[in-house]
């Protein structure tokens, strides 16, 4: 019950607004609020103390885990890695009772099975193909049809139907029932009206079904003798299908390998690149070893907690499944990759895009696609790197000339988007065949136009080509992988967690003991919020104390902007009401800190006189134990002393800064500096000035004689708002403020508890 109510209280406040210095009432309810906190704070101890739930449920997940288990190799075979995907999600969502964890969504699940049906549509696939190595269960066979029939797949659906029937056993959770509807639906909707057979079935589960039966004479109705075989997958395919099945075309004409030292480049000549040229039109070159293992390593394990869903132009598209990061050169392997593309392309990296890494899922593709779309500065050469071999499936296609390149570890292709024209070359349309079996890692470099006019000059004949010098499923299989080391992770910290719960508990004993000691004298907030000055200690000091509460419990605390909005709310009080800072802590005196961070804020607001003040004020409440320096005042002195205008002050604080430290160069060539600009009028920064709006003389009561004879000669009278029966008994106050505007009065018109229902039913409500 205990943390029930913890739970309750911290929500709570989490909604009940996200700035307190712009109400005072929110300062008072954050001292209620940390009341009620070390209340719950005590609560929540005794409640921890007796929790068996977390062990019960670390035994469960432990007598679940396999230590052998090599996620790696799961996620190679696309439907092993779907049934691991189910089922980190059913474990995860025990886990996540206690951690706050990323899981698969469902639609993760969704993706997983879209991505199987797009390898069967490819590579021509009956079920039993695909699961001939990791068979699936009746439930994930259905899952998967129902995902191809909401696609309008209906052939597949009605082949995975058909599969999941065969798989039923007692412990499925899907029903004969549903795979005949689901059956007998896919196979009307593909159009094979002999299907009927299986909606024959249904009377037999359910004689009395007048709607099945009427269903089934319709069906017969309809029955006509050409039907379309739904057994049999169809043999046609596009270009780029044919292609990704591994049916290639001859090559144009003998291609060569050799050494390039990428045109004479110094950093090439002694270590050339293995230069293999794939095609010549388009030309398309292969370099080979050009990425070692351990860099390839290191860009996966710095992309991995930065992938995201890859978009093309239309924004997140089922045509391209992947995710990828595009990785900046701040880091020295990334800068020495992009570094070795320009060697060997002989282009300048300084116009193109950051490196690109890129790990697809289940099915993973990018369908065929132009790098290049005549845009200004377009994209004029594409250099993809291969970091992972695929053990089938995932090649580099160009449907319209006939060109397969598979992925080879360390080996990158090399080609050019445009014309030398600037057109774009229309042979360069390319696929990312889908994953069937592995993983795939790619790293590609798009370099731009603009940049390379004298490494690759342009050519004003339209047909002008390259010349012949070279030149989801929606979590990826790695991040399955992850999910699974993760989970391993969890389950050893599971332990090492529960027992530094135990030693937490202690800890949060004695902060409850301690902040009890400091709340022990009798405080009464609504009192001090009466001076503006005590309302702002009373909140650094909750800050301070929330912060302690904070390592176990995470309410809204004040933020350094409510700290600045209070300093700020200080300083407009001192220029309406014309205060020095002696004035406005009179009763509440600031320590040097405090002061100093009026003061601040005063400077960031172009206020220099009150900054020049309250940093005077704090450089004479300095102490041994202020955290602020007397050479940061002095530095702040000078300068709002010399923004406000007054040089005189500015070098006399520039001496005294000085004399702290003699040999500073820096702060002896300020002095000379501000000696040189030295003159003779200098407005004195120690009297605030006199001058004051109409608001602001009206704000502290100053009224001319006319007014105060105007205001007397008015009138006070009780009055029943011109006859209303309610106010007939009980008329009310009024008195006439003013004659022109007309401004009237009520008095004694809400009750002092009316007042505090407003204000208790207002509380979690008010925002700014």
């Amino acid at each position: 019950m205990a943390m029930k109510e913890l739970t309750f209280m911290v929500c709570f406040w989490a909604v009940c607004g996200h700035e307190f210095f712009s109400s005072t009432d929110q300062i008072a309810q954050l001292f209620e609020m940390k009341k009620d906190l070390l209340m719950s704070l005590s609560q929540c101890i005794d409640a921890k103390e007796k929790d068996v739930e977390m062990k019960s449920a670390l035994q469960n997940l432990l007598l679940s885990y396999s230590e052998s288990e090599d996620p790696e190799n799961a996620v190679r075979d696309p439907v092993a890695a779907y049934k691991l995907l189910r089922r980190l999600r059913s474990e995860l969502i025990v886990i996540i009772g206690h951690f706050h964890l990323k899981i698969p969504e469902l639609e993760d699940l969704d993706g997983a099975a879209s991505g199987l049906i797009r390898l069967q549509e490819i590579y021509k696939l009956y079920p039993h193909n695909i699961t001939n190595e990791t068979p699936l269960d009746a439930d994930e066979a259905y899952h998967v049809g129902w995902v191809a029939y909401e696609e309008s797949k209906f052939q597949h659906a009605f082949l995975w139907f058909l599969y999941s029937l065969n798989k039923l056993t007692k412990s499925s959770m899907t029903t004969e029932k549903e795979l005949l509807y689901y059956l007998n639906s896919s196979a009307y909707l593909f159009g094979s009206l002999p299907q009927i057979y299986f909606d024959q079935q249904l009377p037999n589960l359910d004689p009395n079904s007048d709607e099945v039966k009427a269903q089934l004479n319709r069906l017969l109705q309809f029955l006509r003798t050409s039907n379309p075989e739904i057994f049999t997958l169809s043999t046609e395919s596009s270009n780029y299908e044919t292609l990704c099945k591994g049916e290639t075309s001859q090559r144009q004409r003998a291609l060569s390998c050799r050494y390039s030292t990428g045109g004479g480049n110094p950093r090439l000549m002694y270590a050339p690149v293995k230069e293999e040229v794939e095609w010549d039109k388009p030309q398309i070159i292969r370099y080979h070893d050009i990425i070692s293992d351990r860099e390839i390593e290191i860009l996966k394990n710095i992309s991995r907690p930065l992938l995201f869903r890859s978009e093309t132009s239309e924004g997140v598209s089922k045509i391209r499944t992947s995710q990828c990061v595009f990785l900046e050169e701040d880091n020295p392997v990334v800068s020495r990759v992009s570094q070795r593309i320009a060697d060997i392309t002989g282009l300048s990296k300084e116009s193109a895009e950051d490196l690109q890494i890129q790990n697809y899922g289940i099915g993973g593709r990018y369908e065929p696609h132009y790098d290049a779309w005549d845009d200004e500065n377009e994209r004029i050469a594409t250099f993809l790197i291969y970091m992972s071999d695929v053990e089938k499936g995932g090649a580099t296609v160009f449907p319209k000339v006939g060109v397969v390149l598979k992925p080879k570890k360390g080996s990158a292709v090399f080609w050019y988007n445009l014309h030398k024209n600037g057109n774009v070359d229309l042979f360069t349309e390319h696929a990312g065949c889908p994953v069937f079996r592995g993983s795939k890692w790619v790293a590609n470099k798009w370099i731009l136009e603009f940049g390379q006019e004298f490494r690759r000059p342009c050519s004003l004949s339209y047909w002008g080509r390259l010349s012949n010098s070279p030149v989801l499923f929606l979590l990826s299989p790695d991040q399955i992988a992850q999910l699974v080391e993760k989970k391993k992770d969890l389950l050893k910290g599971f332990g090492e967690y529960i027992d530094a719960e135990e030693k937490n508990i202690e800890t949060m004993k004695s902060v409850y003991l301690y902040l009890l000691l400091l709340n022990s004298v009798p405080v009464d907030p609504e009192k001090i919020l009466r001076d503006p000055v005590a309302a702002y200690k009373l909140l650094r000091q909750q800050r301070n104390e929330f912060i302690n509460i904070l390592k176990h419990i995470r309410p809204k605390i004040p933020k350094p902007e409510d700290l600045d909005g209070a300093a700020s709310g200080l300083i407009r009080l001192q220029e309406i009401y014309k205060l020095y800072p002696k004035d406005i802590t009179n009763e509440i005196s600031l320590s040097a800190d405090e002061a100093y961070h009026v003061g601040e804020v005063a400077y960031n607001e172009n206020k220099f006189q009150h900054a020049f003040l309250w940093f005077w004020y704090s450089l004479n409440t300095l102490t041994e134990y202020s955290t602020i320096t007397e050479e940061e005042l002095l530095r702040s002195l000078i300068s709002s002393a010399y923004y406000f205008g007054n040089l005189h002050l500015a070098i006399y604080f520039n001496k005294q800064l000085l004399n702290l430290d003699p040999t500073n160069d820096e702060v002896r060539a300020q002095l000379n500096r501000l000696i040189r600009s030295q003159r003779t009028s200098n407005p004195d920064i120690f009297i605030l000035s006199t001058e004051s709006s109409d608001y602001e003389t009206l704000c502290r009561g100053e009224i001319d004689e006319r007014t105060i004879k105007r205001q007397s000669a008015l009138t006070c009278r009780y009055s029943t708002g011109g006859g209303n029966p309610r106010l007939m008994y009980a008329p009310v106050k009024e008195e006439v403020e003013w004659d022109d505007p007309q401004i009237i009065r009520y008095h004694d018109i809400i009750s002092d508890r009316e007042i505090e229902f407003l204000k208790n039913i207002s509380r979690p409500q008010v925002n700014i």
